[in-house]
């Protein structure tokens, strides 16, 4: 029984890393396509330089082939790259997003932060209606 579970489980393992795997060609490939697709673009004139297709979504460089972008036309793909390299400048002097992670310690605890009070949550008291709430002087509990 242990046998076959660690035969699935290897298949699992096997078939998660070679999704990975081909995710990763995928990418490479359509970064690749981009890039010559703007290469095209520029020699038609519709981009400044074949690498402003790095501003563009995949829609809007599919688009100025297919004709389906709305305001295609030289103008069009010239003026969205514009206002996002300008909004993308806008952002560079910006400070960096908070951390979203937490460090883990050598001793499996996250380590506290300076918000954090250190020491523990105050326990119940003689005369207290619940752990950590006194009541009242006088008041019944």
């Amino acid at each position: 029984m242990l046998n076959a579970l660690l035969a699935i489980m290897r298949w699992l393992i096997r078939t998660r890393e070679d999704t990975r795997f081909c995710r990763t060609q995928l990418f490479g490939l359509s970064r690749t396509v981009l890039w010559r697709l703007g290469a095209d673009l520029a020699e038609a004139g519709a981009l400044d330089d074949p690498m402003d297709v790095l501003d563009l979504t995949v829609e809007e460089v599919i688009g100025a082939f297919d004709g389906t972008l709305p305001g295609s036309g030289p103008c069009g793909l010239r003026g969205l790259v514009a206002v996002r390299r300008a909004e993308r400048d806008r952002h560079l002097d910006a400070p960096p997003p908070p951390a979203q992670h937490v460090a883990v310690l050598a001793s499996g605890a996250a380590p506290r932060s300076s918000s954090i009070p250190a020491s523990p949550p105050p326990t119940a008291r003689a005369g207290s209606s619940s752990p950590g709430r006194p009541t009242p002087a006088g008041s019944p509990s």
